[in-house]
């Protein structure tokens, strides 16, 4: 994980915790798992790879506005944002 935040961010990470896991299909024939960790930084700027064109920080908030429903019910019964929240206060 850390081999691949740098490549497809330009940012060194340390991987911390697993905060949050699903699975669920998109299709009968397709199965997407979901795993979220705490990660640090350190300096610098993002630089995307190739593979990306925009990244962006999101608060509660904004996650909430774009991740599907279920998935942000299950991040606020499982403590994620309180864990997260805590952290920056």
């Amino acid at each position: 994980m850390v081999r691949e935040a740098s490549e497809e961010t330009g940012l060194s990470v340390q991987i911390g915790p697993l905060l949050y896991a699903t699975t669920f299909r998109t299709h009968p024939w397709r199965q997407v798992v979901l795993l979220s960790y705490l990660c640090t930084a350190g300096q610098g700027d993002v630089v995307l790879s190739e593979e990306h064109d925009s990244y962006r920080w999101a608060s509660r908030e904004e996650t909430h506005a774009t991740l599907a429903p279920p998935i942000c019910t299950d991040m606020d019964r499982g403590g994620v944002f309180a864990q997260l929240r805590d952290l920056v206060d």
